[in-house]
């Protein structure tokens, strides 16, 4: 339950920027792992059950691309981890896929945080600033592959068949 955010800082700041990225990252991703099995195994009927036809919406927006798509939802900076590992157990994604996206997904805050944490007495002007930039820039790419992952939903059921010739 603790934010990967919190995480990344205090692990930079208690074992330095190297060492707090590689271990927040595995922090997140072991934290992601029990909630992900556990939905997957105890969950997934109940949920199937009770809210089919969410799920199956939730399933189509992973199934077509589950890495590019987990990617968009872990890189946008809010959010809950947890429903968001409880509703990846439920789906249908495969683990490998929605796991290694988690941990892509979380390594660029993983290591703007661990950055931030580390810098904190060593050069904190510089590495605050690199931390906010990063973290902007890491939200700009949920941003624009969501955005794409927009665009290639919906330029397929155009296909130039809107009744115009094009002329």
């Amino acid at each position: 339950g603790l934010p990967r955010q919190v995480m990344g800082f205090l692990a930079g700041y208690a074992f330095g920027f190297v060492q707090g990225t590689i271990l927040a990252c595995l922090g997140t991703l072991l934290g992601c792992v029990p909630v992900f099995f556990y939905a997957r195994f105890l969950g997934r009927d109940y949920v199937a059950r009770r809210h089919g036809r969410h799920l199956a919406r939730f399933n189509d927006l992973l199934a077509r691309s589950p890495l590019s798509m987990t990617l968009i939802i872990r890189l946008i900076p809010v959010g809950n981890n947890l429903l968001t590992n409880l509703l990846g157990g439920v789906s249908v994604v495969p683990a490998t896929w929605f796991l290694l996206g988690t941990l892509l997904g979380h390594l660029p805050q993983n290591v703007v945080f661990a950055l931030l944490g580390s810098g904190i007495h060593v050069a904190p002007v510089w590495r605050t600033t690199l931390s906010v930039l990063l973290f902007l820039a890491s939200s700009l790419l949920g941003y624009l592959l969501y955005r794409r992952h927009r665009l290639e939903k919906v330029l397929p059921e155009d296909n130039g068949e809107n009744g115009s010739d094009g002329a």
